[in-house]
């Protein structure tokens, strides 16, 4: 089914939803039992997909990252449940959601984390009005498994027919950028999220915005849509 709207993914975790440290707090209870501990610098350093280069760079063999991802990742999981419902929405994304839907822009939420509590925080922080699709796993052995998210996205954009010009991807790690460059859609990255600015520096960009207040005039400079109908 051809989709003509412009189309706009974005990432969840550190993007839309601002749990860097509930995150890096979540990872932190499951390093412990394994006597490993990331501080902050380092895990806007380090984090990425897949995980085993992250669990590396914390102090895991290689071996120990393919073994015990997957109790990492419950660990983690149970960890994160205890305090995902305190995280809110960074400043102004709701508002920017909802001024890009009601300008006819189909907003598609991307992520590497499990769909059903994503569901669920959405609905709590009053963003599902505003979201034409939800793209994630749909459990932790799927996340554990790591299907690129590039693989979800370009599935997605195949099912759809879309125009690569058409599109644009925001996120807060150079993973999304990278993605934006190999499949050809607009690549902009938010700072202060999971990744440092010069990570996010590193992997070139096509915007990069502090607030999600600056988005909408890059949508309507780059999708010709942006501002509401």
């Amino acid at each position: 089914m051809k989709q003509t709207a412009p189309t706009i993914f974005f990432d969840w975790n550190g993007t839309l939803f601002d749990d860097t440290l509930a995150v890096l707090e979540g990872f932190n209870v499951a390093f412990g039992r394994f006597g490993h501990a990331c501080s902050l610098p380092q895990f806007r350093k380090s984090y990425d997909f897949p995980l085993e280069s992250f669990f590396q760079d914390v102090g895991f063999s290689q071996k120990e990252s393919a073994d015990y991802k997957y109790d990492l990742l419950e660990a983690f999981h149970a960890a994160y449940a205890q305090l995902e419902n305190k995280v809110h929405l960074r400043d102004g994304a709701k508002e920017t959601l909802a001024q890009l839907h009601g300008a006819g822009v189909h907003c598609v939420l991307w992520s590497n984390h499990i769909i059903k509590p994503i569901e669920q925080q959405c609905a709590r922080l009053g963003l599902l009005p505003y979201l034409d699709d939800l793209l994630a796993n749909k459990d932790i052995a799927e996340q554990a498994v790591s299907l690129p998210k590039r693989a979800r996205l370009m599935s997605h954009m195949d099912e759809r027919e879309l125009e690569k010009k058409k599109t644009m991807i925001v996120g807060d790690t150079p993973e999304e950028i990278r993605v934006a460059h190999e499949v050809g859609s607009t690549g902009v990255a938010i700072t202060n999220g999971y990744a440092s600015d010069e990570r996010l520096a590193a992997v070139r960009p096509h915007h990069t915005i502090k607030l999600f207040a600056e988005l909408p005039d890059i949508v309507t400079t780059v999708l010709g849509r942006g501002k509401t109908l």
